[in-house]
């Protein structure tokens, strides 16, 4: 469960981020964080990654407030919450059967270990075939797709994705979408920013909608108004 309580964030120069936040996020659900450049969307995923603190309010995690913490535990935080990010960020001297054991290394996990998260990560974004190829010969799709893999390997109860189809066309978008509902329906949280009214519209999951640092709309089922 993921809890904002009153949660406000100004940065220098009284700039208010966001602004007496409120919301709770059950095990499970997906929800869309929608809203204009500057709306605050960037500042919630930074507080739960901690690479924020609050002003004021509280971030709550699975029961427990990390709204403030000591930097050696902010590492188990992090574990526990995989992120997708609109450029891919994959290593390009890597197939992509490397760069998911990349994770799995920093991680510490034996071989047998390893081999076996990676396995079942490339069959939840379908990409069993293509374990030997490297970036320059993925379509931006598979690319992402690999990313997501990666963000997975480590089996976090949520996943962020932050403007994942946001480079993409129209068709491999969908093709991201199905991955991240298949991720989803497996049980994992997901938390997606987008600016896609195509896709919003469509899947009318649960829409957190922001403006200038504050919550306009909370609806479940929601559209892109």
């Amino acid at each position: 469960m993921i809890q904002f309580k009153n949660v406000s964030k100004k940065y220098a120069k009284g700039i208010d981020a966001l602004e007496d936040v409120s919301f709770t996020i059950e095990d499970g659900e997906f929800v869309f964080f929608i809203g204009a450049s500057g709306a605050g969307k960037t500042t919630i995923i930074r507080l739960l990654l901690k690479e924020e603190n609050p002003t004021k309010g509280k971030v709550i995690l699975n029961g427990k407030d990390i709204s403030f913490l000591r930097a050696r535990r902010i590492p188990k935080i992090r574990r526990g919450i995989g992120v997708v990010f609109q450029d891919f960020r994959l290593l390009e001297d890597r197939n992509v059967y490397q760069n998911i054991k990349f994770v799995t290394d920093i991680l510490g996990s034996s071989g047998k270990e390893s081999r076996k998260a990676i396995d079942r990560v490339l069959k939840l974004v379908n990409l069993e075939d293509r374990k030997k190829a490297f970036p320059q010969q993925l379509s931006g799709g598979e690319q992402q797709r690999v990313s997501m893999a990666r963000a997975m390997v480590n089996n976090p109860k949520i996943l962020i994705a932050d403007e994942p189809t946001g480079n993409l066309d129209p068709k491999t978008s969908w093709e991201i979408m199905e991955s991240l509902q298949r991720i989803n329906e497996s049980g994992t949280t997901i938390l997606m920013v987008t600016h896609s009214k195509e896709i919003v519209n469509q899947l009318q999951k649960r829409v957190i909608h922001l403006d200038h640092g504050k919550v306009i709309r909370d609806e479940a089922n929601g559209r892109y108004e």
